[in-house]
């Protein structure tokens, strides 16, 4: 404790004195009473010492709530330096009632001969839902976090620069003709792929076309319909829905284009209505 800052053990002493004294005080009352009934083999002792324990969690139970309160930060976001001093200020409030927390679930232990739960489950039925354990946590580490574990990461990787890309990285280090396809399986074999799953990963990479693509290049001529159905299966079309897909081959002209065609009869009246069809309306 020595290391401690001193308003950090004043506050902790502070904070921790009136619970502790009382779970001192009570636990002795406690003890005296729980030996007393055993002997006289009354059943109203252990209600009795239930009854104490629970009204001395009340004021521990008042403190963690308080200290659960966000409608300060609700109302509006502290600046950065606040919020750091209400960290500190909840840590240091946390770790009193936490040490005081222990030192009432020992008193009760011994002085009830183990005979009372009610001490035990007090932090995962009061602690752990008010969220009170993670946040004192998080309080805990993030200065650590920040200001010793980041650098001394930083520190070490500088020292012994071991990371290497992803594969995706990689891959596109290839695309730009940074590093041949021979260095890029090499470096894959560091993130566990052998030279033919490098090769199939570098094959596999290529953008495809999509499916509208695919038809508007039937459409111009510059693939055969084989083509079209060849290409299906590199885009990923089940070949179980080809009925469909065939279907969304042909393009059918919009409502007005089909009755202008009809009144220039360009259209027979049995096309007319066949793709009028394909629009969705009813033939009749």
């Amino acid at each position: 404790l020595r290391d401690l800052p001193k308003d950090l053990i004043d506050g902790f002493v502070e904070s921790m004195s009136t619970s502790y004294r009382r779970a001192r005080d009570t636990g002795a009352n406690i003890g005296v009473e729980t030996f007393a009934g055993i002997n006289e083999g009354s059943p109203q002792w252990q209600k009795d010492i239930e009854k104490e324990i629970m009204e001395l969690f009340t004021p521990l139970i008042e403190d963690y709530m308080e200290l659960s309160d966000v409608s300060t930060y609700e109302e509006s976001t502290p600046t950065r330096e606040k919020a750091v001093e209400s960290l500190n200020q909840y840590r240091t409030g946390v770790m009193a009632k936490s040490v005081a927390n222990f030192v009432i679930h020992a008193i009760v232990e011994t002085g009830t001969l183990g005979q009372v739960e009610a001490a035990r489950e007090f932090d995962s039925m009061v602690v752990s839902k008010l969220g009170i354990d993670a946040l004192a946590s998080e309080a805990t580490m993030l200065p650590f976090e920040a200001g010793i574990l980041r650098q001394a990461r930083q520190y070490y990787n500088e020292k012994h620069p071991t990371e290497i890309p992803t594969a995706a990285q990689l891959i596109e280090q290839v695309v730009k003709e940074v590093i041949p396809l021979d260095e890029f399986k090499q470096w894959m074999k560091l993130h566990g792929f052998d030279e033919l799953q490098s090769q199939r990963i570098w094959d596999s990479h290529f953008i495809a076309p999509d499916w509208g693509q695919i038809l508007n290049a039937y459409y111009r001529g510059m693939i055969t319909r084989e083509q079209v159905e060849e290409l299906k299966i590199l885009v990923d079309l089940d070949p179980k829905y080809n009925v469909i897909w065939d279907a969304l081959i042909e393009v059918v002209p919009p409502y007005s284009e089909l009755v202008n065609q009809r009144v220039k009869e360009v259209l027979s009246q049995e096309d007319f209505v066949k793709y009028l069809g394909y629009l969705g309306f009813d033939p009749v």
